[in-house]
């Protein structure tokens, strides 16, 4: 499917970022980190069942929908913006930090274990996706 005319449709959404040296600057000096890579995680938003039929297309096997965002839809990383700040405002600044889909989880050593799990578990009250496959099997983490 052609999405060019699709995104002609939408409306652009000038979501402001932080620039990389405010980020930096941000949790810069801090005793531990932990980085996280949402590059996926944007592409697993779902689209509103009422809106499903705006991406409808047709192919010689038939009509679909896109059920989540689909890779070069116009906003779609404005609107993950939008969902990391209304999901984590509380933390943000604190101790995370995001920059597009690069998500830094920072502060005291004697603290970071918690200010983990307080990250991955508001991941799953909304559902956003974190891949868990590379922690450490002795990591206190609690499922969905």
């Amino acid at each position: 499917m052609d999405l060019r005319k699709l995104n002609d449709a939408f409306v652009h959404d000038p979501f402001p970022t932080l620039f990389t040296d405010e980020v930096l600057e941000n949790f810069g000096g801090q005793e531990a980190y932990s980085f996280m890579d949402g590059f996926s995680r944007y592409h697993k938003i779902k689209i509103a069942p009422e809106d499903r039929n705006k991406t409808t297309f047709t192919t010689e096997w038939g009509c679909f929908q896109y059920i989540i965002m689909p890779f070069g839809l116009k906003n779609v990383l404005a609107i993950f913006s939008r969902i990391v700040v209304a999901a984590f405002k509380e933390y943000i600044h604190k101790f995370l930090e995001f920059y597009l889909e690069n998500w830094t989880v920072f502060g005291l050593v004697k603290h970071h274990i918690a200010s983990l799990h307080l990250i991955l578990n508001t991941c799953c009250r909304h559902q956003i996706v974190m891949n868990l496959k590379s922690a450490p099997s002795s990591f206190p983490l609690e499922t969905c």
